[in-house]
């Protein structure tokens, strides 16, 4: 098992490795003794990992109730946030006890978020099952909830108290869903100069699942370091984000984050070749990269312009202007300000 220091204003480790939900009960004890825990999750992680994480808190000897909602982004809005809220007070749950976020992204965003506003603060804990959580949104701190104009237009900064990544867990994901999450991995290979990037393209991934899993966690630990609230580098994370928000948004999330992320990434490298900023050969591994995991490379159900336009509405814009990923070469992505009516000049 392997241990990364996140040192943010709140420190807290992650632990990854393998068989780790059954001493998660250990785990929390570790941290506190609390008197009641709730865990949120939803009906698909429930089924498959539920009666694994109530041995370990039974055997531990902890006091639980389970919140379980349908699995998806469509559940991350108001109304299951509001759900969540009504739980956690009939449940007692105060302020000296524990929330545990035991699912995908969705869950962790929504856990996350309830436990930042709920009683103005009660502590959590990610337990992340799904390849794109462990390797990005259960590290940092983002908590958010979908609005109707966009994604994670609602949320706030809430470091957990640990996160607990079981990289066995990941066996029981759906190809589909595994290969879209690799979007994220391949995200953070274009961002360092590590040799990641060459890992990818010559390594069958579940020979190196667990080395591939602590090295995003270490690169996102590294730029979290320096830039918790996002004002500076960890704005490098967005890579791809802006227009794959996008198109999430637009097709009402039946494209998933990752797919929207392979999509957005794909119309901002081709704009940086298209540009003379990126060598065409990088390009290219970068699609075969995403051929080798099924990812897709375009969106038809709209047009560039459509998309730019719906980017006005991200959370990444600052009045007349927004930031986008420019990426230069393996390792070498810098952030930049445009003007909002010059995005689809420089992606068309």
């Amino acid at each position: 098992m392997k241990t990364i220091d996140i040192r943010t204003g709140a420190p807290y480790q992650v632990l990854v490795g393998r068989d780790i939900l059954k001493s998660a009960g250990v785990k929390i004890l570790e941290i506190k003794s609390y008197k009641k825990i709730a865990v949120i999750t939803d009906d698909i992680v429930y089924k498959l990992h539920g009666k694994t994480l109530k041995e370990s808190l039974n055997l531990s000897g902890l006091s639980y109730e389970f919140f379980v909602f349908p699995n998806g982004e469509a559940s991350k809005c108001q109304d299951t946030l509001n759900r969540i809220y009504e739980f956690l007070t009939l449940s007692g749950i105060s302020r000296s006890d524990l929330i545990v976020a035991f699912g995908g992204g969705v869950v962790g965003d929504m856990a996350g978020f309830a436990a930042s506003t709920y009683l103005r603060g009660v502590d959590y804990i990610q337990i992340p099952t799904t390849l794109i959580a462990q390797t990005d949104s259960s590290v940092g701190g983002k908590t958010a909830i979908d609005t109707p104009l966009g994604k994670n237009l609602v949320g706030a900064f809430y470091q957990p108290k640990l996160v607990l990544c079981d990289v066995d867990l990941l066996s029981t994901l759906p190809d589909s869903v595994f290969n879209a999450a690799m979007a994220e991995v391949i995200k953070y290979a274009l961002l360092t100069e590590s040799d990641l990037f060459s890992v990818l393209e010559n390594k069958s991934i579940q020979d190196c699942l667990e080395d591939v899993v602590n090295r995003c966690i270490q690169i996102k630990a590294d730029v979290v370091a320096g830039d918790e609230f996002d004002k500076g580098n960890r704005m490098l994370l967005n890579l791809g984000h802006t227009l794959g928000h996008s198109v999430e948004n637009h097709s009402q999330y039946t494209v998933s984050h990752g797919e929207g992320v392979a999509i957005g990434m794909t119309i901002m490298l081709k704009a940086c070749v298209k540009q003379g900023l990126l060598a065409e050969s990088i390009y290219q591994r970068f699609l075969n990269l995403l051929e080798k995991f099924s990812l897709p490379t375009e969106y038809e159900n709209a047009s560039l312009k459509e998309l730019a336009n719906i980017a006005f509405h991200d959370k990444k814009r600052e009045n007349d202007s927004i930031s986008i990923i420019i990426c230069e070469g393996i390792g070498q992505c810098r952030g930049e300000k445009i003007k909002l009516n010059e995005l689809y000049d420089f992606i068309k």
